[in-house]
């Protein structure tokens, strides 16, 4: 009698096991947003209850019978006080629930990334959202974000997907820097600093080339591609990387295709130095046929490398110099570097730390390291 008490108990509770989700929404009851746009609102519609503009990105699922398929990218735009409203308001204009759970790209215009209230409003947002992923890849438009999530790009039709591949792809040239949601969030709270990619909208293209400098979280100035590919390679976050090697009447394509750096500290009197020792390896693309000098004689690539070095020790100096003087933004977080590795130091001027910045001096040595050069005959 127990025996067959326990069971009737466990083919009971196996009922209650397998009983549906009665709160929860349907798949397609929903909308997917992929990409999300954050602009400030109009000027001639601004004021205190509507100073965001938030566009939404999302695929078109629809299919079947008398349903136009063609139409692959959808948009939507709201006008609003905070994102929180801005779903709410949505809300009310499209027949499904908003799903932020799969966001996967964050474009930010650059009138709302110079407001520093603005933008970190914004961020607060997104951090506290369970929903949304750290992994979001995040970039600052040159111009309205509105303009990039609205463009029809030649390749891809759904304009959300195309910027989901153009972040995630690794195998680009680092003209602009790869970061997500939570490596910006990281660096802003570490010291108010960040290095954000730079999106550019043409008529039916997006891309990405150069990058937004953030200080005291809002945005002070752009990096062009070259620029940001200094940075890239003085924090050693190199993949792949194309240097064109001026030589005689030659500009030689070197690909980089390994690369890492280290910081040092050096104090000499009142002087700190940062010296940046940046070691690449890679190979040779193409010289030109028939050439005088022979591609595998020790001494020509020794010259080679030797034009390298000199070429990006200067190039990276200049760029460093740039964010130190023009911009004062610390992006390549030294003073974390100092305050982890130097102690004592930094808890020397740790107080004084934005003036002593302006004045630091860089020390750059590069050993670029030619290791393949592809067939000869």
């Amino acid at each position: 009698m127990l025996k067959k008490f326990i069971l009737m108990l466990l083919i009971i509770s196996c009922l209650f096991t397998m009983s549906g989700c009665w709160d929860q929404i349907e798949i397609d009851e929903r909308t997917y947003v992929a990409s999300l746009g954050v602009d400030v609102a109009p000027a001639e519609i601004r004021n205190k209850s509507n100073r965001y503009e938030m566009s939404y990105a999302f695929p078109n699922h629809a299919g079947g019978v008398g349903v136009d398929t063609e139409i692959t990218n959808m948009f939507i735009s709201v006008v609003s006080n905070d994102m929180f409203n801005a779903e709410r308001i949505l809300a009310t204009r499209t027949s499904k629930s908003i799903f932020l759970g799969h966001l996967k790209v964050l474009i930010i215009g650059e009138e709302a990334a110079r407001d520093p209230i603005l933008l970190r409003e914004t961020l607060d947002s997104l951090e506290r959202n369970p929903l949304i992923s750290r992994r979001v890849s995040i970039g600052v438009a040159e111009g309205p974000a509105k303009a990039i999530l609205e463009t029809e790009p030649r390749m891809e039709g759904n304009v959300g997907v195309f910027l989901v591949d153009t972040f995630r792809r690794r195998d680009r040239t680092q003209r602009a820097p790869t970061i997500d949601l939570g490596e910006a969030l990281i660096s802003l709270h570490q010291n108010g600093t960040a290095l954000l990619p730079k999106v550019v909208a043409g008529k039916d293209e997006v891309k990405l080339d150069g990058s937004a400098v953030f200080r005291n979280y809002q945005l002070v100035g752009w990096l062009n591609g070259i620029e940001t590919s200094d940075v890239m390679m003085a924090k050693g976050d190199i993949q792949f990387l194309v240097i064109e090697i001026p030589h005689m009447d030659l500009m030689i394509p070197y690909n980089v295709t390994d690369g890492r750096s280290k910081f040092e500290l050096v104090q000499d009197n009142n002087q700190l130095t940062i010296k940046i020792n940046v070691e690449l390896e890679g190979d040779i693309q193409h010289m030109y046929l028939d050439a005088s000098e022979d591609i595998m004689d020790p001494e020509y690539l020794e010259q080679l490398q030797h034009h390298s070095n000199k070429l990006l020790e200067e190039s990276m100096l200049k760029t460093l110099e740039k964010l130190q003087k023009e911009y004062q933004a610390d992006v390549l977080q030294f003073g974390a570097f100092i305050e982890r590795y130097h102690p004592k130091v930094w808890r020397e001027i740790k107080g004084d730390w934005p003036e002593i910045y302006e004045n630091l001096t860089f020390d750059i040595q590069v050993d670029s390291r030619i290791r393949r050069i592809g067939l000869a005959k």
